[in-house]
């Protein structure tokens, strides 16, 4: 009997037998109004991205592993390639991509080419 009253002594005195999971929200407040707006304008975002990958990828187009160049970095949507390989371009910023002299890449616009002007070629 010593050893059984024991163990349910020790755990009804462990921390969880103490906390009742219903409870403990762990510290967790819902979303604001604002918040679940912008959550739901980067998820509307994220799918039409998806969904433009995808068509081009049915035309033949090929996913790869280069991210988009944006200039102030805030991208990261890997490039598509045409199948012929003579264009490159990202689909969530809706641009070309075309690379400069140097080898650099940049958005079609962001004057990334020899003298700021633009140039080079996808």
């Amino acid at each position: 009997a010593g050893a059984g009253a024991a163990a349910a002594a020790a755990a009804a005195s462990s921390p969880a037998a103490d906390v009742d999971p219903a409870d403990d929200d762990g510290g967790w407040t819902p979303p604001s109004a604002e918040e679940m707006a912008e959550i739901e304008a980067r998820r509307r975002a994220r799918d039409r991205v998806s969904g433009a990958m995808g068509e081009l990828l049915l035309q033949g187009w090929a996913m790869t592993d280069v991210l988009c160049p944006r200039a102030d970095g805030r991208c990261a949507t890997p490039l598509m390639a045409s199948r012929d390989g003579a264009t490159t371009k990202c689909v969530a910023c809706g641009k070309k991509v075309l690379t400069a002299p140097d080898g650099r890449r940049y958005l079609e616009g962001e004057g990334g080419g020899a003298g700021g002007g633009g140039g080079g070629s996808g």
